[in-house]
């Protein structure tokens, strides 16, 4: 089972549609929160269990050592090395996209596995979600003080960092992916034992381009 383990803001999920549709794989995200109880019927049912709405990823599995980026990724988490075996045993052959940071658990379940880590400059990531909320009309990171934002500045610099010194592991950066597609694109190919590509363009998502 391949892995795009994203920085956030990296165009990852550009760049898992786009791999899936080359290869021919079910390109998934299979760790994130369930949809609120209040707006869909999936989530009347999943309130079943719980009386409520089921607990959120972050504070089931928290992923020490990120708090700040948890609460903006509902999948920046620590789940059980049994979460893992299952999706290895039934989903093998799809391929995700994660942003799960290199917490003891997570570098232990993914040890063995071809990784692509896609990664972009902490700085430039905090600069692009407030250029989203602006555009959006909301406040997250605009409203949180200096320290804060320090703060998360620092997890994600220890989130690229902790991935990179991995074996098994592709740093592929967002600007150049952005600049040159298809080499970056083949570069992943032969990093996950896929054939080369002749042509490709990335697949346009929400932010593709620009976050």
């Amino acid at each position: 089972m391949p892995m795009i383990v994203a920085m956030p803001k990296s165009a990852s999920t550009s760049l898992l549609r786009t791999l899936g549709d080359a290869n021919r794989l079910r390109a998934r995200q299979i760790f994130r929160d369930p949809p609120p109880l209040s707006g869909s019927r999936l989530g009347r049912l999943l309130q079943r269990p719980f009386g409520a709405d089921p607990p959120r990823l972050r504070d089931r599995y928290p992923a020490l050592g990120f708090e700040m980026l948890a609460r903006l990724h509902s999948d920046v988490c620590a789940p059980p090395a049994e979460r893992f075996r299952r999706i290895f045993r039934h989903l093998d052959r799809d391929l995700y996209k994660q942003h799960l940071p290199p917490t003891a658990p997570n570098i232990a379940a993914l040890d063995s596995r071809p990784i692509v880590l896609l990664a972009r400059a902490p700085a430039e990531i905090v600069a692009a979600y407030a250029r989203i909320e602006r555009q959006e009309q909301r406040a997250a990171t605009l409203s949180w003080p200096r320290p804060e934002l320090t703060r998360l500045e620092a997890e994600l610099a220890a989130f690229r960092d902790g991935w990179r010194v991995r074996d098994r592991v592709l740093e592929i950066a967002f600007a150049n992916l952005i600049a040159d597609p298809l080499e970056q694109i083949n570069r992943i190919q032969r990093h996950l034992g896929f054939a080369p590509l002749a042509r490709v363009t990335l697949a346009r998502e929400r932010f593709t381009g620009g976050e």
